[in-house]
C-alpha cells in the first residue's frame, strides 16, 4: 500500500486538505466489482473512494473499458466507441461527459 502518499483528503473542511503524502490516509475497506479502495482521512475521519475526482468515479465500467473508450475520444473515433460500448450506453456517455469536462 506505498502508493496512498499520492492521495490526498477530499474533505474541503479538512485541515489536510489537498495535502500528499502526510500519512494520514488509510484503506477503510475494498468493495465493488473493480475493487475500488475506500480510504479514511485520521484527521477529519472521512471515507471517500480512491477514485473521487477521477473519470472512474461511479463509472460502473472496468477501468480497461473506460480507458479504451478514452482512447477513441482521443483519436475522435465517436462512432466506434458507440459500437464498442453499445451494451452500456447511459454509463459510457456520462463517462464521456466527465472526461470532455
Amino acid at each position: 500500500m506505498d502508493d496512498l502518499d499520492k492521495f490526498c483528503c477530499q474533505n474541503k473542511n479538512c485541515t489536510k486538505h489537498g495535502i500528499r503524502g502526510e500519512k494520514n490516509i488509510h484503506v477503510r475497506a475494498v468493495y465493488g466489482p473493480n475493487k475500488t479502495r475506500l480510504l479514511y482521512c485520521t484527521v477529519c475521519k472521512k471515507k471517500f473512494a480512491e477514485t473521487r475526482g477521477t473519470i472512474f468515479f461511479d463509472a460502473r465500467l472496468p477501468k480497461e473499458k473506460v480507458v479504451s473508450l478514452l482512447k477513441h475520444v482521443v483519436e475522435g473515433n465517436g462512432r466506434a466507441e458507440d459500437r464498442t460500448f453499445a451494451e452500456s450506453r447511459s454509463r459510457h456517455r456520462k463517462s464521456l461527459h466527465k472526461a470532455r469536462r
